[in-house]
């Protein structure tokens, strides 16, 4: 039943980076210094852990506008990363709470985490991050 419920909200044959993206940031990390492209990719992870980790209590407290916020911030990071698979799903999300479809936030939520989860180790398996 959960690998269903994951799969109604995401298409899991898109990548989890945009490659072309990818390519960006390796061309922007060659021409300002890898520091940059470094800091960049802190600031992502550590902003979006705290918002990931947010969004499920959020729901459960009833703070819809605070989930919408949060998923919205984190669906805009995402995609300028490349991440794009993680943003359209914070995406379904914020839409979904905004247009008072409420039944299956929480699923859609524990699926947000479990992409963050897996966004993240390919930026660090991608860009060598520890």
């Amino acid at each position: 039943m959960r690998a269903s419920v994951e799969m109604a909200f995401i298409d899991v044959n898109e990548p989890l980076l945009d490659q072309s993206q990818v390519e960006l940031l390796r061309e922007t990390a060659e021409e300002c210094g890898p520091e940059l492209l470094q800091e960049l990719l802190d600031l992502y992870l550590v902003d979006n852990t705290a918002r990931v980790e947010k969004i499920r209590p959020a729901i459960s407290e009833n703070k819809l506008e605070e989930a919408s916020g949060l998923a919205h911030s984190v669906s805009g990071s995402s995609a300028n990363l490349g991440a794009n698979r993680l943003a359209k799903l914070c995406s379904l999300l914020e839409n979904n709470i905004n247009n008072g479809l409420l039944d299956n936030l929480d699923a859609i939520a524990q699926q947000v985490e479990q992409e963050f989860e897996a966004a993240v180790g390919v930026f660090k398996e991608t860009f060598s991050i520890s």
